[in-house]
């Protein structure tokens, strides 16, 4: 932990502005020690329903990668759920 905080240290001062995350314990620790950084939520989230963008919404995302399993009808129906929740969408379109 102590080289992760660390890193994140150094992250901050080097002035990116976000930071795209897959475990939520770092979640934790960024949206409550290092407030100045976004935090995007990877794909490896596997995000597809609206509990979950709720959910990401209360860890301080600010962009989801939704799942790459969702059709197009899912999408349009969980971006507008998404930006009620100030959350932006982003979407791999093919590979991994």
């Amino acid at each position: 932990m102590s080289g992760m905080i660390k890193l994140l240290n150094k992250l901050v001062n080097s002035g990116i502005d976000g930071i795209i995350v897959q475990d939520l314990g770092l979640f934790y620790l960024l949206s409550k020690y290092f407030t100045r950084l976004k935090i995007h939520a990877s794909t490896q989230l596997t995000t597809h329903n609206e509990g979950q963008i709720r959910f990401l919404s209360k860890l301080s995302a600010t962009r989801v990668n939704l799942s790459r399993e969702l059709n197009i009808e899912e999408i349009k129906a969980i971006a507008p759920i998404a930006s009620g929740y100030n959350i932006l969408t982003e979407l791999f379109v093919h590979g991994s």
